[in-house]
C-alpha cells in the first residue's frame, strides 16, 4: 500500500458507514461479526480507529488479526 495512512482512513470509514448488508460483503467479515460491528457502532457511535474492533464484544479474538492481514491495515 503506497499511503498507508489514507488506506487505513478509508477502511475505518468503510466500517464506520456501511450498512448491515454491506458490512457483510467485506471480505473477512461474515454475518454475525458484522451485526456485532454494526450493533456496536450503533450503541457507541462511530470508531474513532480501527484498534476499536479489538474490544468488541463477542468478536473472536483472531478476527482483528485477520481482518488486518485481509486489508493490509498496518497500525
Amino acid at each position: 500500500v503506497f499511503d498507508q495512512e489514507k488506506h487505513n482512513a478509508n477502511i475505518l470509514t468503510m466500517v464506520n458507514t456501511a450498512n448491515l448488508q454491506m458490512l457483510q460483503k467485506i471480505p473477512a467479515i461474515g454475518p454475525k461479526t458484522a451485526f456485532m460491528i454494526h450493533s456496536h457502532r450503533e450503541l457507541h457511535g462511530k470508531f474513532d480507529s480501527l484498534d476499536i474492533l479489538k474490544a468488541i464484544p463477542g468478536l473472536q479474538k483472531s478476527f482483528f488479526n485477520k481482518f488486518t492481514k485481509t486489508h493490509q491495515v498496518v497500525l
